[in-house]
């Protein structure tokens, strides 16, 4: 017997962790239980020994779950008395203690078990009194297949016959020939350890202490009138009413669990694994990719599960990101997901549902506070249901998919989409065509709301003024609309914003000067209109905080202003305003400017060099002259330098074939630099363009240049080199277009890479 609680209640089984010591756990409580009952007759203090012992494993409040397992197991296996009288009077304590680690897979099985335990003690009980499992409309006995109503009494000894007798109450062995108080006397040490331990409880002895009366032992009224048996059922019922309800709680935890992993296993099962799906989480938004849900197995507690969070207290699934989880596949409109009742957020993100429909059961999801469906593949038209969400405080439901079915939503939708979200801090729709949508509906947006994108949705006419009635707005984005008109001085009045983009729109006339009181501002876009005019000296003079800074592709001119060297010099890191009608620079104050683009303007002058921090340089198709300092090779993180169309002249820095390691694109096209190409070229090369079309160069190209062995373009043509053609290039491995020398068939070719963006025609 020793080996055998052993296997029950010893802290490992097994060498391996994968060994499953749960079999064996239930196998050995089994076993006891089944010696107990072929041999307790024999010797008297068996089971006693074997309860006592199993009870001090329940109880240790330093035993590991494993072990409280095989502990449950091997009490229930000796019979539902003996749960009733050991683990019920305990159960509310324990479940508090052991309440913190619910997650853990060991702490699901031991869960398991004790619910289990309760569970077949109550059915035990309940089995008692088959009529009140299926109660009838009115009293009504069964006694020798005839049928007795309250108008025909049938006596009580008749239905009492169908009870069983006294001794089936206990356990079916020799626990039920051992009086209750030796039972006690026999546990009291067992018990009154534990009974100190979990402070405030009242658990082990005190729990245990009362002696059970002969009316307390169901069965042993066989007979008498009916209130009688009414007597002993309330009784029973009021001894088992906490545990009753705490076993209600553990079937509400437990079944609600299962039914939720269930819910998610299916959901999951509706869709493919393919990395493609989620391929701009990698490559644009950043947030790196990878499948969530292969960590989801049935048999396991989906509260661990990747991307599921759970309520501790109750077990009902209350969040579930899978965003940039490679899930390609049609949503089904009846999928299990809505099975999810509980659900406060709901992030399915960056996946691809392969042009579904948003299915209109998404208004279920009535508690939910956070909803993003951005970028997931969904088409067709928005369910006016999404705003029954009235308790939404973000929803994002962006989507850039243009090439097949649109993405719309009903104006009317909208209206009740901006009526009922009184709550929403975060509203992100950018993609959704709104064509036939005023938007002057926005103005009724809950003023508590900070970001509102719109971005992309075709929204037309008049620039709303009223718009900006928003007094908490920290982000604004209305970038590739349609929107005509001045940009209104009311854009001023929101001191909090500290992100805005306007670009890509028909606005027109001067930037405003009210644009000064945004000193919050970190991002700032208003590239791509028909803005005219000279910016002033004071324009974002304030603008301390200024990351980002876009004025490309508009109609400003004059010299790039003083401001400018005040500008955000100790946080600026991206400046575009090129295509623009500036003509003058004078210095480049920023010390951490990471991408300045200056292209296509009409600046003369010398050429200024920018901080060593920069990583993209773009002056093409200005008429910057005179020669390019060394210091530029100070910027070792350079990787794209394009200097083309221009009136530079001197020598090709020597260091260029140094920043080779860094260096990627290197456009030197249409200048008047004369001398050798650059010598040498750095082991590691990293240069994929390189472009010296244009200029009276004369010496050769060496053949250090096989260094750079991802080299896909090379432009040497219409220069003065005169040499043999360098056959050595075929080595090149990625080498894809070569122009030596000038021909009048290549004339108008050119190689292009995105840098810097191209106005669009308006």
């Amino acid at each position: 017997m020793p080996s055998i609680i052993t296997c029950l209640v010893a802290k490992r089984l097994g060498n391996k962790f994968t060994d499953n010591h749960w079999e064996l756990r239930n196998f050995a409580a089994k076993l006891v239980a089944s010696i107990c009952k072929r041999f307790g007759h024999v010797y008297h203090n068996l089971q006693p020994r074997v309860t006592r012992t199993l009870l001090h494993a329940f109880l240790d409040p330093t035993k590991t779950f494993p072990q409280y397992y095989g502990a449950i197991q091997g009490l229930a296996a000796l019979g539902p008395s003996v749960v009733r009288l050991l683990i019920l009077p305990n159960l509310e304590a324990y479940l508090q203690l052991h309440e913190p680690e619910i997650k853990r897979h060991e702490a699901w099985c031991f869960y398991g078990a004790l619910l289990r335990a309760a569970g077949l003690c109550m059915y035990d009980r309940l089995k008692m009194f088959p009529s009140l499992l299926a109660p009838p409309t009115r009293p009504v006995w069964k006694s020798n297949n005839k049928v007795a109503t309250n108008k025909r009494k049938a006596s009580t000894d008749a239905l009492m016959q169908q009870q069983p007798p006294a001794k089936k109450i206990a356990t079916e062995s020799a626990i039920r020939m051992m009086p209750i108080n030796s039972m006690q006397t026999d546990l009291q040490g067992a018990v009154s350890s534990f009974s100190t331990t979990v402070g405030g409880s009242n658990i082990g002895v005190s729990s245990m202490s009362r002696p059970l009366s002969n009316d307390n032992m169901l069965g042993r009224e066989v007979g008498g009138p009916v209130s009688r048996t009414s007597t002993v059922l309330a009784q029973a019922w009021k001894e088992d009413t906490d545990p009753g309800n705490l076993l209600a709680s553990l079937f509400e935890l437990f079944g609600e669990r299962s039914q939720s992993c269930s819910s998610l296993i299916h959901f999951k099962n509706s869709f493919s694994i393919t990395e493609g799906a989620s391929w701009s989480c990698d490559h644009i938004t950043g947030p790196k990719s990878y499948p969530k849900t292969n960590s989801w197995k049935e048999g396991t507690d989906c509260c661990s599960w990747d991307g599921v969070t759970c309520d501790h207290l109750n077990a009902h699934v209350i969040a579930l990101d899978l965003s940039c989880s490679w899930l390609y596949g049609n949503f089904p409109s009846n999928t299990t997901l809505f099975l999810l009742p509980h659900l406060l957020k709901l992030n399915l993100a960056y996946n691809d549902f392969n042009l579904s429909k948003i299915p209109s059961e998404f208004g279920r999801f009535t508690s939910l506070f956070y909803l993003n469906l951005s970028n997931t593949g969904f088409v067709g038209e928005v369910p006016s249901q999404v705003s029954h969400l009235s308790k939404l405080v973000s929803l994002n439901l962006s989507s850039w998919i243009h090439d097949y079915e649109p993405f719309t939503i009903d104006k009317h939708a909208l209206e009740g989409l901006v009526h009922n979200l009184t709550e929403v801090r975060h509203l992100f729709l950018d993609g959704i065509n709104m064509s036939s949508v005023n938007a002057h509906v926005f103005m009724n947006l809950s003023s508590s709301l900070r970001s509102l994108s719109l971005a992309g949705c075709d929204l037309q006419g008049k620039f709303p003024k009223n718009i900006f009635n928003l007094p908490n707005l920290n982000l604004l984005y209305l970038e590739g609309n349609q929107l005509s008109g001045k940009i209104p001085r009311s854009l001023g009045n929101h001191l909090q914003l500290t992100h805005l983009d306007l670009s890509r729109n028909q606005l027109s006339g001067q930037i405003p000067l009210s644009i000064l009181n945004l000193t919050q501002l970190e991002y700032l876009s208003i590239a791509g209109n028909t803005l005219k005019g000279s910016i002033p000296d004071e324009f974002l003079k304030g603008l301390k905080s200024l990351e980002s800074l876009d004025l490309s592709c508009n109609k400003i001119q004059g010299k790039i202003p003083q401001w400018m060297q005040e500008v955000g010099n100790v946080s600026l890191t991206y400046l575009n305003v090129s295509h623009n009608s500036f003509t003058e620079v004078e210095h480049f104050p920023w010390n951490i400017i990471e991408v300045l683009d200056l292209s296509s303007n009409l600046i003369r002058g010398n050429l200024p060099i920018p901080a060593s921090t920069i990583n993209l340089f773009l002056i093409s198709n200005n008429s910057f002259n005179g020669e390019v300092s060394s210091l530029i090779c100070n910027a070792s993180s350079l990787r794209i330098l394009d200097l083309s169309h221009n009136n530079l002249s001197g020598t090709i820095p020597q260091c260029f074939g140094n920043l080779s390691n860094s260096l990627q694109f290197l456009n030197l096209k249409k200048n008047k630099f004369y001398g050798t190409i650059p010598p040498t070229f750095a082991e590691g090369c990293q240069l994929s363009n390189f472009n010296l079309n244009g200029n009276p160069l004369e010496g050769p190209l060496t053949p250090s240049i096989l260094n750079c062995n991802g080299l896909e373009v090379l432009d040497l043509g219409n220069n003065k080199i005169n040499d043999t053609f360098p056959h050595w290039l075929g080595s090149l491995p990625q080498l894809q277009v070569l122009l030596q020398g000038y021909h009048k068939s290549r004339e108008d070719w050119e190689y292009n890479v995105v840098h810097g963006g191209v106005c669009s025609e308006r």
